[in-house]
Parts: structure tokens; sequence; C-alpha cells
């Protein structure tokens, strides 16, 4: 499905902003013949060209988020690819086929919100201009089947020479950008058929890891790039957001953690059940029936007879009141 200009869009902004390389320029860095040739569907072909000096790799950490309590919650990035020196633009796509990555956060950080996805996009010989693509897309699994897509939005547009940066947050999208649990993939859906000369995804030539990048094929449907021959990870990323980062336990208002508190200082937690006693009789003053600040299961316990204090009341009890029987002095 083909979109024009007058499409809905949303901003973009090229970070890591690359040289544009003319064609003359460009005919003396590119391969006299296309560095990979593979046929995924046995009709067409992938033509796979190298790219070099165009892409820079593109780390970038924008401003922290806050919770309501004014923890700061730090942006992360995710990505698999290395650049280290050509990138691989693939020209080879067809309306309505994916580029995609898959991507893993720490297990201990999920839910997760995703921000920021940022593509690296290029053509042979530069100077393309802009192009309407169809959708960006997370998808809540990965291969071999990402499953239905969780959220969407319609018309990106690409810029030739740059890595491209969508902020989502002010994008308007459809579904749900939190992933509850990974790994999940990302793609770029593509509008419109290409030719060897289109702006197009980029690889970092560096290796294709199995399992990180994928391409949704006519014909195919979901399939590892790996499997068709792509030689290097896809020049994809997003920033996230923990959805629970910077939430603390603070019952006694200290402005500290009450699992620091209580690791600096464990006779605040005598039951060691992970809460402040007196956070606890204050929600519940009967856990301290005699009102001294203590939870009535850590005191000692009472028993007048039994005087070595051993918690038995026994012959050896009796023993010291018959040795110290008679008139008190």
């Amino acid at each position: 499905m083909s979109r024009h200009l007058s499409s809905p869009l949303f901003l973009m902004s090229a970070c890591a902003a690359l040289v544009t390389v003319g064609a003359e320029a460009a005919l003396g860095q590119v391969s006299a013949a296309p560095v990979e040739s593979i046929t995924p569907s046995g009709e067409r072909e992938f033509t796979l060209t190298s790219h070099a000096g165009a892409l820079a790799s593109s780390r970038i950490v924008q401003s922290g988020f806050t919770t309501e309590g004014g923890a700061p919650c730090p942006d992360e990035i995710l990505e698999n690819f290395n650049i280290i020196g050509q990138t691989v633009a693939v020209p080879g796509f067809v309306a309505n086929e994916e580029c995609a990555v898959i991507l893993n956060a720490p297990p201990s950080h999920y839910p997760i919100e995703i921000t920021k996805i940022r593509i690296g996009w290029s053509s042979v010989f530069g100077g393309q201009g802009q192009s309407l693509e169809d959708a960006l897309r997370i998808y809540p699994n990965g291969l071999p089947n990402p499953g239905a897509f969780q959220w969407e939005v319609e018309g990106p547009v690409m810029t030739d020479g740059s890595i491209n940066e969508f902020d989502l947050t002010s994008a308007p999208g459809t579904g749900s950008r939190i992933v509850n649990g990974g790994p999940f993939t990302v793609s770029l859906r593509i509008a419109n058929n290409m030719t060897p000369s289109s702006a197009a995804p980029n690889h970092d030539g560096n290796g294709c890891q199995a399992g990180k990048n994928a391409i949704f094929a006519q014909g195919l449907g979901w399939v590892d790039a790996c499997a068709l021959g792509v030689s290097g990870d896809w020049i994809m990323s997003v920033t996230y957001r923990q959805v629970e980062c910077g939430q603390v336990n603070d019952c006694d208002g200290n402005g500290t953690d009450d699992a620091i508190d209580i690791a600096n200082n464990p006779s605040l937690d005598c039951n060691s059940n992970g809460q402040i006693d007196s956070c606890e009789i204050d929600a519940n003053p009967s856990l301290d029936a005699n009102g001294n600040g203590v939870l009535d299961v850590c005191e000692p316990m009472s028993c007048s007879g039994d005087l070595n204090g051993d918690g038995v009341v026994n012959g050896i009890d009796l023993a010291t009141v018959l040795t110290n029987w008679g008139i008190c002095k």
C-alpha cells in the first residue's frame, strides 16, 4: 500500500546526522559488485550494497523521566548492532514487508515503556530525500512468531543517510507501548516496492546474530534474517524506561528506601519480614499491646517462675528458691 506525503505522520529528527554522499563520491566508495545477493522466495533478490562511512553508531541518552515521588527514571537503550566500518543498505523490500529487530531488556526491568525508535536508513548513492513509509510496530514476542502487533503508528518519514529517531510519546499511535516481558520485536513496515537506488534499512555488516534480526517477507512470513543470508545486525534501536522505575518504599518518610534502612540497621526489623517495625505498629497498633514500641512477637517471653530465664520452670528454678529461702535481707 502506497502512502502520499499528505498521509498522517509525526515528528522525526535525524540523530547522528550523516554526510549525504553524492553519486560521484559514492561511486568511489561502493563495491563494484553487490556485497550480498540473497533470494528468499525464488522470485526476486535482496540486493545488499556496501555503503562505506555513511552511518555512525548512535547511543543517545535522553533526559530522565521522573515519577510522582521525584525519583529519577533513567532512559535505557537496547540495540544489537555494532558499527565498525562499512554499513550495508538493503534496497530489496517490497510493499508491506517488514524489517525488524528482536530485543530483550534485563528481566528485572519489565514491564517497560518504549519511548523512542531509531532506524538506520540510507541509499547507495545518497540524495534520495525523504520517503514516507508504512508504519512502525511493536510486537510482544520474538521469533519464530512475534504475534500480532500490540502498537503501531502510521507514516514514519525516513531521511536518507541518517539514523532516524522517532519520539513515540508524541506519536498518535494505536495500542500499547508497554512491554511486559521479553524478547519482543520492533519493526519498520515498508510502504513501496524498492529499486536498487532506493534508500533502505541498513545493517552493520559485522555478522548477523541469529534470533535477533528478522524480515517479514511476502510468501514466507516471519523469517530470521540471518537464515536469508543477511550478514549483519539491523541498525535499529529503542529507548525505554522501566514502568516501575524510581518507586521506593519509604514508610517512615526519611527519604531512604526501607530496604536500605533495614540493611543499614537490621534492628529496625526485629521479625525479619522486610518491614520497619514502627511502620507495622502504626498500621496495626494491636501488634504492640503494651505500647512500648516493640512488636509483641519480638518481646522476650515473660514467665515469673522462670528465675534463670531459660524459658522453662523446673527444678532448677525451685532449687534457686529453696537456696534463698528465708527472710529477705
